[in-house]
């Protein structure tokens, strides 16, 4: 099949003369589905705008990956970029048509190195206790009696799985998997997904439980985002 995609596209780019803006656009369309992951050290040479923001990524190599980023990107960190961050973004490659130039459109930055990670989860803890998210007239009471239990977590970790099931014992307990990724840059939507699905679908399931096993800041840092708590604060199910 790609072999014949190849063959197919090739004998397009043959066969038919471009304009300019025609070419750009053939070249957008092959870049923008092919969703990637790319780290490096944010460079010194940063433009912020209102609403944007323009950033360098760089390689030991010398080499730069020109970034593009809205507002709402950076805002999610909860700190902002610096100058010799190690970084993780996530995006997909461009062409910009009005200044011909190769950029990166960056949808996710995730932040590297535990000490600037504990930074940002302590800001991110004090941002989201001022909104009112943890205060304890709000927070969802636990049945006494819980049968029905909406299991989220990865069905192939070493033990998250086992551990709980072990210890929640044979009591007549209805366990529903919910299959997920728990570190990584999919896992992040996977368990909001996964808090969604069983909301819309089971709403009458007793309680849900996120787990996983221990791991490092940076393998946990899913789980420190402020879309995390937001998606564990809006679910109707404890």
């Amino acid at each position: 099949m790609k072999i014949n995609q190849a063959i197919k596209a090739e004998s397009i780019v043959e066969e038919k003369i471009f304009t300019v803006s025609e070419f750009l656009d053939f070249l957008n369309r092959i870049l923008r589905p092919r969703r990637v992951v790319v780290k490096g050290e944010v460079g010194e040479k940063m433009n912020n705008y209102p609403d944007y923001n323009f950033f360098n990524l760089l390689d030991k190599d010398g080499s730069i990956l020109k970034c593009f980023a809205w507002k709402e990107v950076i805002e999610k960190l909860g700190i902002g970029l610096e100058s010799g961050m190690e970084i993780r973004v996530v995006g997909h490659p461009e062409i910009r048509k009005n200044k011909g130039e190769f950029r990166f459109q960056v949808e996710r930055i995730e932040l590297i190195g535990e000490g600037i990670l504990k930074k940002q989860f302590e800001i991110l803890k004090k941002k989201l206790a001022s909104e009112g998210y943890f205060k304890e007239e709000i927070k969802k009471s636990i049945p006494k009696f819980s049968q029905k239990i909406g299991l989220i977590t990865s069905k192939y970790g070493k033990g998250a799985k086992k551990d709980f099931l072990t210890h929640l014992g044979k009591f007549g307990f209805r366990i529903f998997l919910y299959d997920v990724r728990v570190e990584g840059v999919l896992a992040l939507s996977e368990i909001i997904e996964a808090i969604n699905y069983f909301n819309q679908n089971f709403p009458k399931i007793d309680v849900l439980v996120l787990t996983r096993g221990g791991g490092s800041w940076e393998s946990l840092q899913p789980f420190n985002s402020e879309e995390m708590v937001k998606a564990i604060f809006s679910s109707k199910i404890p």
